[in-house]
């Protein structure tokens, strides 16, 4: 008896068969729903289900899982507002039919609740509905509880735990108490420990085609940590792109993953891939940060070639103001004033309010410039190097007398101590990394710049690895105490992980 349960349980798990009352069943077809859906073929996938509801009467509630999931990767990619509003009516319908016809016991029925929840909350805080979203965490994790406490090796588990205990790990302080109704102690390292295990299964044949979710989903999670560059997740993107398992989103991933720890060769030979071209014009983030790569190289004629076609295919206004912001870097790199000035200016076109970080640092700039104060050149132009991974072009760039001695003000002396500290660093110079960090700092004179607080947080993290946890820990404190005027929820939310970790 037992050995039969378990062959219908395995069997379960592979076909997504519910038994009993249930009727969802995850079969061909809706692998190649899933497939398109991943691959940014929205209009195909929708196609699809109709087609399979058809097939199968209405009956196979897998499809309406689908259905919301295909929504939620479109909206991840467009970020469109009445796209938004037919998930929310789709997840809704899909709450109700599957709560009134399947039985609790299932672990697909925990899971695709759990995982619609959790869908639900990520789009909820990006279109800042903070608090429905954390009400949405709470509902997932409910079901989440089931299936982990009666279906401990459920390979969804690893996937919706990795993402919640992840998730809590990076709320902001204002949201804490939905931790304590959850009972959840937020860790990020075990969120991206369950998120490895995720990943892991995919190696099961049976579960190969959830590949890319997983790397999407893990090589994110890693981009928004202090982790250490991971050369395995290095190796199982190549290994994926090699093999001709790509797509849109493993693509995004990848360069997200490479651009977070300054990979810049890797970048750029991607964007030399037969696919590129093609993907892109699906998912126009990838020309952006193609741009980015070539303004990091110092290449003016590809960045801008590679800004101007994000610009042309852009899906919404996302990296809109920092795109015209970074021409306007390539132009001042190259000694081009006037247009520097002219691609700013062009932000005035775009009145919405800025979500991302990178589109509130451009406005920025756009508000100095109204006092006509611009870069230091030789200061921005070690910044991008920097950015690239191009450690030794960045330091030298700067390490002159003729450079300090080009200083206008004190805002450019901190960021001159701080250019080098991060070189320094990086190049395994740490003595002289913590000798300009603190030079940087030294002369702050209250200075709201964020290379004064990024100064601490880089220190701590210093002293941490080499486990002076008294050093760390008076360097961090001291970058909670800055209010920088960019970059402030990244860094400080820097500064807590390792706090944390220091009170563990």
């Amino acid at each position: 008896m037992i050995k039969r349960y378990s062959v219908i349980f395995l069997l379960s798990l592979i076909f997504h068969v519910s038994f009993g009352n249930s009727s969802i069943y995850f079969n061909s077809n809706c692998k190649e729903i899933y497939n398109n859906t991943i691959n940014l073929n929205f209009e195909l996938a929708q196609q699809l289900i109709e087609r399979e509801r058809a097939l199968s009467n209405n009956s196979n509630f897998a499809l309406d899982y689908l259905e919301c999931f295909n929504l939620y990767i479109k909206i991840l990619v467009s970020e469109d507002k009445s796209t938004y509003s037919l998930f929310l009516q789709k997840r809704d319908a899909f709450l109700d039919n599957i709560e009134e016809n399947l039985i609790e016991t299932d672990p697909y029925y925990n899971y695709y609740i759990t995982d619609v929840y959790i869908q639900s909350s990520f789009l909820r805080f990006r279109f800042n509905e903070k608090i429905k979203a954390a009400y949405d965490v709470i509902k997932a994790n409910k079901y989440l509880t089931y299936n982990l406490s009666n279906h401990p090796n459920f390979i969804y588990n690893y996937k919706c735990k990795g993402i919640i205990s992840f998730m809590t790990g990076l709320i902001p302080d204002e949201y804490k108490w939905v931790t304590n109704i959850i009972s959840v102690n937020p860790d990020i390292d075990k969120g991206i420990s369950y998120l490895y295990k995720f990943y892991e299964q995919t190696n099961n044949q049976d579960f190969t085609y959830l590949k890319t979710e997983a790397l999407f989903l893990l090589s994110n999670m890693l981009a928004k940590t202090n982790k250490d560059f991971d050369p395995n997740i290095f190796k199982y993107f190549k290994l994926s792109i090699e093999k001709g398992e790509t797509n849109p989103l493993l693509f995004y991933s990848y360069i997200s993953y490479l651009k977070k720890y300054r990979k810049n060769e890797d970048i750029l030979y991607l964007s030399n891939n037969l696919f590129f071209d093609k993907f892109a014009k699906k998912f126009p983030y990838l020309f952006y940060y193609i741009g980015v790569a070539n303004m990091n190289q110092l290449d003016a004629k590809k960045s801008i070639f590679f800004f101007e076609k994000y610009l042309t295919y852009k899906l919404n206004n996302n990296y809109t103001k920092s795109t015209y912001q970074k021409i306007a870097w390539v132009y001042l790199l190259n000694n081009d004033t006037a247009n520097y000035i002219n691609s700013l200016n062009k932000i005035k076109r775009f009145n919405y309010i800025s979500i991302l970080e990178e589109d509130k640092n451009a406005e920025i700039y756009l508000y100095e410039l109204s006092s006509k104060k611009y870069p230091n050149i030789n200061l921005l132009k070690s910044r991008v190097l920097f950015d690239g991974g191009y450690y030794t072009q960045s330091l030298k760039n700067i390490a002159t007398r003729q450079v300090f001695e080009s200083l206008k003000n004190n805002d450019e002396k901190i960021e001159y101590y701080y250019r080098q500290a991060q070189n320094y660093r990086y190049l395994d110079k740490t003595d002289l990394a913590i000798e300009y960090f603190n030079l940087a700092t030294s002369n702050s004179n209250n200075s709201s710049n964020f290379v004064v607080a990024n100064s601490y947080l880089s220190m701590g993290e210093i002293y941490y690895k080499q486990k002076l946890f008294n050093q760390a820990e008076s360097n961090l404190k001291k970058c909670l105490k800055e209010n920088p005027n960019q970059y402030k929820y990244s860094i400080h939310q820097k500064a807590k992980y390792y706090l944390k970790h220091l009170t563990d």
